[in-house]
């Protein structure tokens, strides 16, 4: 780093960073760049401190400079993808995911989060791909795990999804993640007694769980002709559709309700 004044700077900053003293150390960083523009050690730390900081915008902005500053440095292209993940520029992401790859192609993080950004984007087979090179890496992430079988859900390959997440739930019991997907994935498969005992499991570990459960677990019912505790369950229902919360949906809420103004709040809520 040319100066001395700035070399003592920036040493200043490294130890305020390292203290989590974010905002002094971000304050002195951007003093130095100001008269010293490009200088990759500053730019580096400003991204990671706005990373930190959840400030995605700021932090792809440093880390997208200074890429183009230290085209080999592959925590940078990781970190540019994470920022670009979180702002939703996923394409972008997928690349700058890609380059880590490139420089690393043992990087697990890298292959799970190029996953994340594919899925984003819809190109499911992609993201298989990138969850299962992940996979070889380390199978022993949860969160790997649930990710994939969310990706063979959107797939409507229901059997590999429930299975993916009976390995994430073996890793990680209390992921409720895949503990609530499991659910819904067995009443999607048709596995309605499995998928009542499921979605009821759901609801009592988590009431306000969201995601459609409760909607699922009245589907189990109707599909299994299992009337015990149904109205109980359709006055639940009910009550969270009027509460405006995502809850089921209309095709489903048909077959318990004659009100218009339910079923509309139903559709506006999907």
């Amino acid at each position: 780093m040319n100066g001395g004044k700035h070399q003592l700077d920036f040493q200043r900053a490294e130890a305020l960073y390292e203290s989590n003293q974010l905002n002094p150390a971000k304050k002195i960083l951007t003093a130095i760049i100001k008269q010293a523009p490009g200088e990759p050690a500053v730019l580096r730390l400003l991204g990671f401190i706005a990373g930190r900081q959840q400030d995605f915008f700021s932090a792809a902005k440093y880390l997208e400079q200074l890429m183009k500053l230290e085209p080999d440095f592959v925590e940078g292209w990781y970190y540019l993808g994470k920022s670009f993940y979180e702002i939703k520029k996923f394409e972008a992401a997928v690349r700058a995911f890609d380059a880590a790859i490139l420089l690393y192609p043992q990087f697990f993080e890298a292959l799970h989060d190029k996953g994340l950004a594919l899925l984003s984007i819809h190109r499911i087979d992609d993201a298989i791909l990138s969850f299962d090179a992940a996979r070889v890496l380390n199978a022993a992430s949860s969160e790997l795990w649930t990710n994939l079988g969310m990706a063979y859900g959107k797939q409507r390959k229901f059997d590999r999804e429930i299975a993916c997440y009976d390995n994430a739930l073996k890793l990680k019991p209390h992921n409720e993640i895949a503990y609530t997907y499991r659910g819904i994935a067995l009443c999607e498969n048709r596995q309605y007694a499995e998928a009542i005992e499921a979605c009821n499991n759901i609801l009592l570990r988590n009431p306000n769980c969201g995601e459609y459960v409760r909607g699922y677990l009245l589907l189990a019912k109707l599909m299994s002709a299992d009337w015990n505790g149904l109205d109980h369950q359709i006055s639940l229902l009910k009550n969270e559709v009027r509460a405006d919360k995502k809850c089921v949906s209309p095709f489903i809420f048909l077959a318990v309700s004659d009100s218009p103004a339910d079923q509309l709040r139903v559709a506006k809520n999907m």
